[in-house]
């Protein structure tokens, strides 16, 4: 089984003002980028795609950049999207991106703060049990 590893690029959001501002006010997001948001530890994380003008696919990361939880954002709601787990990042990225590429729980997004790109590391499959 081989399992590919997706590059995108990605705007971080790192000052408080840029994390207020996040995706609000953009018409669109071109393929294959998105935002990262930080957070100094994990924790529960509330979001909201006000003044988004496209629906948004959203994913809880653990400390380690492991994706635990994925949400859709649809365009300016009014309604909150809290994490149920600890998260000490998001990403965003155009609606249908994830399931898309088959990114699912479990897979890690890697990048360094300084640079826009980024990669998608699939998780390894379980190993077969010999009976």
């Amino acid at each position: 089984m081989f399992l590919a590893i997706i590059c995108i690029t990605l705007e971080h959001a790192i000052t408080p003002e840029e994390q207020a501002q996040g995706l609000m006010y953009r018409k669109s997001m071109p393929e294959n980028h998105g935002m990262t948001f930080s957070f100094d530890s994990p924790r529960k994380l509330s979001f909201w795609s006000k003044n988004c003008y496209f629906d948004i696919d959203l994913a809880f990361l653990d400390c380690h950049h492991v994706i635990q939880e994925i949400y859709l954002l649809k365009a300016n709601p009014t309604q909150r999207i809290t994490s149920k787990l600890p998260a000490q990042y998001v990403v965003e990225m155009n609606a249908g991106f994830f399931e898309k590429n088959g990114v699912r729980i479990g897979d890690s997004i890697v990048w360094e703060s300084c640079l826009p790109s980024a990669i998608i590391i699939p998780q390894k499959p379980a190993c077969p049990r010999k009976s």
